[in-house]
């Protein structure tokens, strides 16, 4: 830790989060949709959204709502630490909760679900996008 640039403790995270906007900001503004998105999952259940109470999926949406909020809170925290491996952690399971609400989303309203389900697979496939390059330089 550097306190000459960071200071005390929570100077020091919030600069490292900082710093990743400025780089990368997909990389701290999608975990952050995670825990917003999986705290209102798991808070209103079905009534967060018309595609899941068609399934019948209220224990669906909060799994959804635990990984994507788990997800987004292990990924910040990755990033403040600069631990590698909670960060891809972290993503993994935001990987999968946006893969569920895509399919269900989907699924539950065919065409009418179609631009939800696509955005929703798109920050997936953003977070994998993350995931692959973090692996792939932990192997040198």
């Amino acid at each position: 830790m550097n306190s000459d640039k960071y200071g005390e403790i929570g100077t020091w995270v919030r600069g490292r989060i900082a710093d990743s906007w400025r780089v990368r900001p997909a990389s701290v503004v999608l975990p952050t949709l995670g825990v917003l998105v999986g705290t209102a999952a798991i808070m209103f259940g079905t009534d967060t959204s018309k595609a899941f109470t068609e399934l019948g999926g209220g224990i669906t949406i909060r799994i959804m709502g635990i990984l994507m909020l788990i997800g987004g809170l292990l990924a910040l925290a990755g990033i403040a630490r600069a631990d590698r491996l909670l960060e891809v952690v972290g993503h993994g399971m935001n990987v999968v909760g946006a893969a569920i609400y895509a399919f269900g989303v989907m699924l539950g309203l065919g065409l009418g679900g179609i631009i939800a389900g696509l955005g929703y697979a798109a920050i997936a496939t953003c977070l994998i996008g993350r995931i692959i390059p973090i692996l792939s330089s932990s192997r040198k």
